[in-house]
């Protein structure tokens, strides 16, 4: 309606119209066109999340880049969630400014701690030649925060295996029975399980300790399917049990097993199966 309107109404009833009905995208552009950038910036700042993303989009097309990024820093630095310094690192990197769009991944990465993030950090520090600066700030901030999971790809990614393994050891979950396992798969199962596949040529009882694991994760998950796969991790821990020259304590982890859940039927077809 307000659109249909424009031509008929002064800027300034424009404007007041368009405010007292809550028309942000329409006010911020006819302040834009006006050459108003002040004013602009002031209502678009009561904008939030994807609203907020479109408004900052209308600056750049008007070539207010200096305006929106002073806004949406100050938005970025405030909110809970990314969605502001995720558009400003976008749009640093669109202008090649290497180094404000790092401020902004570093800024996403304390916010959301995940890996990508941390990938996301290294690939424009890379750039910028300070990633080892970069990389130091990043663990610190791990290691402070007991990120225990991100900071476990992280070293894996680096090719650190002993240390990776050090911190999934950092807490030590009592096994069921006679099993007490040493490394904390429960904690962080994604990323545990990942260490076990890099760790089984220098490490494999750490391995097999990690596929253990996993396999009594997989049988809680019941349903034929998810045996299937546990057999297929019972295969692998085998091997690596074979490859160690302990066979007998194969044969008595897999007598453990049987016994401790001797009542899934289904278990037992797919274990026989599977020649295990």
């Amino acid at each position: 309606m307000l659109a249909l309107e424009a031509d008929l109404l002064s800027d300034e009833e424009f404007l007041r119209i368009g405010r007292e009905t809550k028309s942000l995208q329409e006010v911020v552009t006819r302040l834009l066109e006006l050459d108003r950038v002040d004013e602009a910036v002031q209502d678009a700042s009561q904008a939030d999340g994807w609203q907020l993303v479109k408004l900052a989009d209308l600056f750049v097309q008007y070539g207010q880049d200096a305006a929106v990024e002073r806004m949406m820093d100050e938005k970025a630095q405030q909110e809970r969630y990314t969605i502001t310094a995720e558009w400003l690192k976008t749009h640093y990197l669109a202008k090649n400014n290497l180094a404000a769009a790092l401020e902004m991944a570093e800024l996403i990465f304390r916010k959301r701690p995940w890996y990508a993030e941390y990938q996301k950090m290294r690939e424009i520090s890379m750039e910028l030649g300070n990633w080892e600066a970069v990389r130091l700030a990043a663990l610190m901030f791990l290691e402070s925060t007991k990120n225990i999971s991100t900071l476990v790809e992280a070293v894996l990614d680096e090719g650190d295996i002993e240390r990776a393994l050090q911190l999934l050891q950092a807490t030590k979950p009592p096994g069921p029975e006679s099993y007490q396992w040493q490394y904390d798969y429960a904690r962080t199962p994604e990323v545990a399980l990942k260490a076990a596949e890099r760790t089984e040529e220098a490490y494999p009882r750490a391995s097999i300790d990690l596929y253990q694991q996993h396999v009594e994760r997989l049988i809680a998950g019941r349903g034929r399917s998810n045996y299937q796969v546990a057999c297929s991790y019972l295969a692998k821990i085998r091997s690596l049990y074979e490859k160690l020259n302990v066979t007998e304590q194969w044969t008595n982890y897999i007598a453990w097993l049987r016994k401790r859940h001797s009542r899934l039927s289904t278990l037992k077809e797919e274990l026989a199966a599977a020649g295990l």
